[in-house]
């Protein structure tokens, strides 16, 4: 069996689902228009279609992603197969699937790439403890940002080495001082908005916040540390490694 039939299958169920019915949701939104007099303009008509465009296109993008993935990966996915074939042929389907559908969610192309990206990674690290892992960075991947994954990158760069040492528990005095190191190098880090994207990491379970040490930090900032799933999600979507 090719490596890549998982995918062929996937595209499979993927378009017999396309006609699924319209969500309940939308079907109210249509429904409300017509109610107040735009059934000239044809409104169901539109969104449908305008719905329809979109779902195929993200779909397919989706699956042009994973597809040339694993084509540039092949020979590092062969080794994987011939150890756990069950696994590869289960995991790439399902995860192919379970992207399309959070592709759905999103219209940004650089979120889908990032979908791709944990399906294929996550089946190149090969059966794990937690079987949950790779769900829970598809639905990670929808919510990010782009400027929010590098954040996650910077505060990752000056944390990542010492806390891979120590298992990712966070230390109040590493976080602190490389908070400082992240503040002096990058304006982001002393603005508002540094706020708001860390606490959407921390939300997320890719960061958490650390007490803020006096001595080394002023009262307007709050340093965080890298949790083991933030070093995960990166390790997934870094494109350099392709």
């Amino acid at each position: 069996m090719a490596i890549d039939d998982p995918i062929d299958a996937a595209r499979g169920q993927i378009e017999a689902g396309k006609g699924s019915p319209v969500p309940k949701v939308v079907a109210t939104i249509l429904e409300g228009l017509a109610a107040v007099g735009f059934t000239k303009l044809k409104p169901a008509a539109f969104l449908l279609s305008r719905i329809a465009e979109q779902r195929a296109s993200n779909t397919q993008y989706l699956l042009d992603v994973v597809i040339q993935l694993v084509r540039r990966l092949e020979e590092q996915l062969r080794v994987i197969y011939q150890r756990h074939q069950d696994f590869v042929e289960t995991e790439l389907a399902r995860l192919t699937l379970e992207a399309a559908a959070r592709a759905q969610q999103t219209s940004s192309q650089e979120r889908i790439e990032r979908l791709g990206l944990v399906v294929v990674r996550s089946v190149l690290r090969g059966p794990s403890a937690d079987s949950e892992l790779p769900t829970e960075m598809l639905r990670v991947s929808v919510e990010l940002s782009a400027e929010d994954v590098q954040v996650l990158a910077q505060i990752h760069s000056v944390q990542g080495d010492e806390l891979a040492r120590t298992g990712y528990l966070p230390e109040e005095n590493l976080a602190n001082s490389t908070w400082k190191q992240l503040q002096t190098a990058f304006p982001l880090f002393r603005s508002s908005a540094i706020h708001s994207i860390c606490a959407k990491l921390q939300s997320l379970g890719l960061v958490t916040q650390v007490p803020r040490i006096p001595t080394t930090l002023d009262l307007t900032s709050i340093p965080y540390a890298i949790l083991r799933n933030g070093a995960i999600y990166l390790d997934l979507v870094e494109k350099a490694q392709c």
